[in-house]
């Protein structure tokens, strides 16, 4: 629900956002909202900062199979709208599943930590 950044500053609060799904599968989706990833896929190696090389086939079935549930699609993506202004980020991950991520100082979307 992007509308809640715009709520929580507007009395002043902190903003945080909450992703259910993997990692993987917000940043893909961070990706292709940012335009980053260019749809429909036509590569045959994906390159994601913090990720192995992907097969179009490794990607979300949304994102490989473009126009399935467009609407879904569309509200998928859209949570990504105002992510800039979120005050916090947190996110659905294991340490040890994703160690590189970690380590990637200037990619907060994956790390619990107070946006800049």
């Amino acid at each position: 629900m992007p509308w809640g950044f715009d709520v929580a500053k507007k009395f002043g609060l902190v903003g945080a956002a909450f992703f259910t799904q993997s990692c993987f599968v917000d940043s893909i989706h961070y990706h292709v909202h940012r335009g980053l990833i260019k749809l429909p896929v036509t590569e045959t190696q994906i390159l994601v900062l913090g990720l192995p090389p992907l097969e179009p086939q490794d990607l979300p079935s949304f994102i490989y199979h473009t126009g399935t549930y467009p609407d879904f699609f569309d509200m998928l993506l859209d949570q990504f709208s105002n992510i800039d202004r979120a005050d916090w980020v947190f996110c659905n991950s294991f340490y040890m599943l994703k160690r590189e991520v970690w380590y990637t100082p200037h990619v907060h979307f994956f790390v619990l930590c107070k946006s800049n």
